[in-house]
């Protein structure tokens, strides 16, 4: 069993950004995400599937709810368009994103990470009666440390923005937000 140990550190050498984790994973996460305006922030829970792709690109992608806080915050003056002003802590949104991870060199035991990709993401005021859908481009970055073979942990920051359009008098819009949230990754 020596001689498996020994190999199987020998990859872990070897094995640039990769973290020596198994080809594919799940990852959850639970955090924050602040909103605004037309974008819901508040808890925010996350589930992903990771499949790697090289040495150094991971598949990641799955899903993300977060549920903010009530109130209405929207308001239409003489036919115009509605315009809304929720704080970054309420309504709540469903999100389903697709994006590549990278991972590059780490250092005692840390791995730091870049995300990109793209979501498609339905929100909802229910105060104010108003649902949107919005395709945001995502940016995040992270770090994670491998506990075992089939586990890591780690946080990430992301930030998000684009197109959203919303009905009940409302007009075509910027998803803008920004979270945070620590994360817990196992093998497969």
């Amino acid at each position: 069993h020596a001689d498996v140990a020994e190999s199987q550190e020998q990859i872990d050498r070897l094995t640039p950004g990769a973290d020596a984790m198994p080809a594919q994973g799940l990852s959850i996460g639970v955090g924050a995400s602040s909103g605004g305006d037309f974008t819901a922030g508040g808890a925010r829970l996350t589930g992903r599937y990771l499949h790697q792709m090289s040495d150094t690109d991971w598949f990641d992608g799955g899903l993300s709810l977060t549920v903010g806080g009530g109130g209405a915050g929207c308001m239409q003056i003489d036919g115009a368009a509605m315009m809304c002003d929720h704080g970054a802590a309420s309504g709540s949104s469903a999100e389903m994103v697709m994006s590549v991870r990278r991972m590059f060199d780490g250092r005692g035991g840390m791995v730091p990470f870049a995300r990109v990709g793209v979501a498609a993401r339905m929100t909802r005021f229910s105060d104010d009666d108003v649902t949107g859908f919005s395709l945001p481009a995502v940016l995040a970055g992270g770090v994670r440390a491998r506990l075992n073979r089939n586990v890591a942990v780690g946080a990430e920051a992301q930030v998000d923005a684009g197109p959203g359009w919303f009905g009940n008098g409302t007009r075509t819009t910027l998803q803008l937000g920004f979270g945070v949230t620590a994360l817990a990754e196992f093998g497969l």
